[in-house]
């Protein structure tokens, strides 16, 4: 993130030719995002270790009613800003849902083992 912060403005500018000076915070919540991203990609696979992948479609489901809904909002508010705070706010439903699954089957194994 500190690259993308110093030289990820700069460079793009370069590749396309085009002033984005203004967007520097955009990119870097857009980073953020992306680590948010490979988080709940990382829990998918930790619940179809666990073999519970049939609690994925809860995620999956409880993501998509957001993105339905709050992109429309926050673009028309903030364009560019709106586009990465519901991109953000998506994945971080996903990635709590995902983490609340995985805790959820933990406490549930516990106390079938006592």
């Amino acid at each position: 993130m500190g690259a993308a912060y110093l030289l990820g403005i700069p460079i793009l500018q370069i590749i396309y030719g085009v002033d984005i000076s203004g967007y520097r915070t955009e990119l870097v919540l857009i980073m953020v995002t992306g680590g948010i991203s490979a988080l709940s990609t990382f829990m998918y696979y930790v619940i179809t270790v666990m073999r519970i992948q049939k609690y994925l479609l809860v995620g999956y489901l409880s993501a998509f009613v957001i993105a339905l809904f709050l992109p429309e909002v926050l673009v028309k508010k903030y364009i560019i800003a709106g586009a990465v705070y519901s991109c953000a706010a998506s994945l971080i439903v996903l990635t709590m849902v995902f983490l609340l699954i995985i805790i959820s089957n933990v406490m549930r194994a516990k106390r079938e083992i006592r």
